[in-house]
């Protein structure tokens, strides 16, 4: 189960009212992660307009952070280290509730000997997403071996 805290998405105004709460929210700084939680996880409208509204909002906004992964892997695969990364770290930020860009970019910023980073991409997992059991192990196995090259350095 995910850490993300949701919203309470405000149902029964309408489609419109419920793009625009969204747009508002985004603009207002709202990680996508907990938008797209947030809609994902509220009751479903009796209204088919709004209904729908949230499933094409959820689509859309999911999209756009599954889309940054999928550009992330094709710019490690060109070795544009630096795209990838502003990509992974653009869904960081936005809370993205899997666990592929914190092992992304765990893996490039331990290849790179930028621990801290590291240490940081795990520990925001841990604090913020954590949705598997066996991977959270793994980041503080990974988080205690990060630091002693720190230490050692």
């Amino acid at each position: 189960m995910s850490k993300i805290p949701t919203l309470t998405v405000p149902l029964g105004r309408g489609a419109n009212a419920l793009r625009k709460w969204t747009a508002g929210q985004l603009k207002a700084g709202v990680p996508r992660g907990v938008l797209y939680l947030s809609i994902l996880n509220s009751a479903i409208s009796g209204d088919a307009d709004e209904m729908l509204a949230g499933q094409e909002l959820e689509r859309e906004i999911g999209g756009v952070m599954v889309n940054r992964n999928l550009e992330g892997r094709a710019a490690e695969k060109a070795t544009a280290t630096d795209r990838a990364i502003e990509l992974y770290e653009a869904n960081v930020a936005d809370r993205f509730d899997g666990s592929h860009p914190y092992e992304r970019l765990r893996i490039i910023y331990a290849g790179e000997r930028q621990y801290a980073d590291a240490i940081r991409i795990c520990e925001t997992y841990l604090q913020g997403v954590a949705v598997d059991p066996e991977l959270c192990e793994s980041f503080k196995r990974w988080i205690r071996k990060y630091h002693m090259h720190v230490q050692s350095a």
